[in-house]
């Protein structure tokens, strides 16, 4: 009866042997009833999922208490709840597959951790990424691949291949959809799924099967990803080194795994617009500052130096008798001017760095550095590490003002003695990052008066395609991290 409506069996004496089990207890563990009787059951199961259940085993036998747990019985990713009750000469063990069950909470709690990341800026190429290897690992021996719909809505692009050859996805960037363009390109084409049982035969794979059957694929199932209005973004799709068709199981991952990948790309698209409008407005503030700062030059600049040697004139044609009189008002009139014009020259310099211009981002951070040092009594070291040539104007621009702000808010808040600046860059990346040795801050609840600070940190990085990352702890200082792919600075 246990056997027709699934659930296994198994009864152990007082010294936790084997005594009888049905078919169903043989079938999951994978031997023989005569294999098993006699012997405990947990050297049927390997690994530490066995000894979990030892101890499970000998924990209800001593307290004389029904025990309900979830195990692993065998290794291809099969989990198991288990009902264990004690009896007067040893243990019954009841059990029946709950790996649906689990699959489906490992999902949704992938999925939700997916979306908040999403929510959370993360860089589209890392989203895509972790779509695929979320599901890679439901299902041993799948490849997944994600391909982005071009703007010309021709050409598919790369987005994520975690697991498939390099060569080959480099084969298939840039190809065009259409009626017979492999799974993935008639897909996008057709608007629905296709499915290929096997590569080797099937005609949709002719202008690239020699290729595909070089890397040892044999079977690919691609779905199109729907955005909104239905507008295709994409495909997702599965490979196999063996013929075959999708299971069940793997048409349920192809769906979270295409409606996840959907909003990831719509909110990449909405962000792209956010971005080359915030770009737009750091424009505009950089003209602004920039006249700002011309103003200031030319003609307050130039009044406080008239004013400067009007002073000096006035002290010389006084009579020898009047000047005695003025000397120390005269003397505090230019300290009070000398003092102005340092004031005006740091805020012309806070407008527009001249060493941002004329030299580059580093140049400019270790300007800025030598007089915050100045100010605020702190060692400051800027390390600059295979930057090269220049960046975008627009990308040092906010890369330079985020470090500003991170620099105030040291000043306002870290009781730092020292701190560092690191501007570093390699082929994959641009990364600038301020870190203190000062107080700190729990980062779940922003210490008073940084959360605007923070703010405008992260939107001159989204506005460049960059994502920013505060790194602190009470005690341990702070870490303002900002990394640019250089895909998103060719962009």
């Amino acid at each position: 009866m246990l056997d027709r409506i699934g659930y296994g069996y198994i009864a152990l004496d007082r010294d936790l042997m084997i005594r009888d089990l049905s078919a169903r207890a043989c079938e999951v563990l994978g031997r023989s009833r005569e294999s098993l009787l006699g012997h405990p059951l947990w050297e049927a199961i390997p690994g530490g999922a066995g000894e979990a259940l030892a101890r499970a085993l000998r924990r209800a036998l001593a307290d004389g208490r029904d025990l309900q747990i979830e195990t692993p019985l065998q290794p291809a990713h099969r989990w198991f709840e288990m009902g264990i009750y004690p009896m007067a000469d040893g243990l019954e063990v009841l059990f029946t597959d709950v790996t649906g069950r689990k699959r489906d909470e490992r999902l949704l709690a992938g999925q939700r951790d997916l979306l908040r990341a999403i929510a959370f800026g993360r860089p589209l190429a890392d989203t895509l990424d972790a779509i695929c290897r979320l599901t890679e690992a439901e299902a041993e021996g799948m490849l997944c691949s994600v391909l982005l719909l071009d703007d010309d809505g021709v050409h598919v692009r790369h987005g994520a291949a975690p697991s498939l050859p390099e060569s080959y996805v480099r084969a298939i960037d840039g190809q065009p959809i259409g009626p017979q363009a492999g799974s993935c390109g008639t897909a996008a084409y057709r608007r629905e799924a296709v499915i290929v049982e096997d590569i080797a035969t099937n005609p949709l794979w002719e202008p690239y099967r020699a290729h595909v059957l070089a890397h040892g694929l044999r079977a690919c199932w691609s779905t199109p990803i729907f955005g909104v209005a239905h507008v295709v973004l994409g495909t997702f799709a599965m490979y196999y080194r063996a013929p075959g068709a999708p299971p069940p199981q793997h048409l349920q991952l192809i769906d979270v795994a295409t409606q996840t990948a959907a909003v990831a790309i719509e909110h990449e698209r909405m962000l792209g617009a956010l971005r080359a409008l915030a770009l737009r407005l750091q424009e505009v503030e950089a003209a602004e500052r920039g006249a700002l700062n011309r103003e200031l030059h030319d003609r307050v600049g130039q009044n406080l130096s008239a004013l400067g040697l009007l002073l000096t004139l006035i002290h010389d044609e006084l009579p020898a008798e009047a000047q005695a009189r003025v000397e120390r008002r005269l003397e505090d009139a230019q300290a009070v001017l000398a003092d102005t014009v340092r004031h005006v020259r740091d805020v012309m310099a806070e407008l527009r760095p001249p060493a941002l211009d004329e030299f580059g981002l580093a140049a400019a951070l270790r300007t800025f550095a030598e007089r915050f040092a100045g100010r605020l009594g702190v060692t400051v070291d800027v390390v600059e590490e295979g930057l090269g040539a220049r960046l975008p104007r627009a990308i040092e621009t906010a890369l330079f003002r985020i470090a500003q702000e991170a620099l105030s808010n040291v000043a306002k808040h870290a009781r730092a003695t020292r701190v560092q600046i690191r501007v570093r860059a390699d082929t994959a990346n641009v990364e600038l990052s301020v870190a203190d040795d000062g107080v700190g801050f729990e980062t779940a609840v922003a210490a008073p008066g940084t959360h605007w600070g923070m703010q405008t940190m992260r939107e001159r990085a989204a506005a460049i395609g960059a994502n920013l990352r505060i790194e602190s702890s009470g005690g341990h200082g702070t870490c303002v991290v900002v990394r640019l792919p250089r895909a998103s600075e060719r962009a």
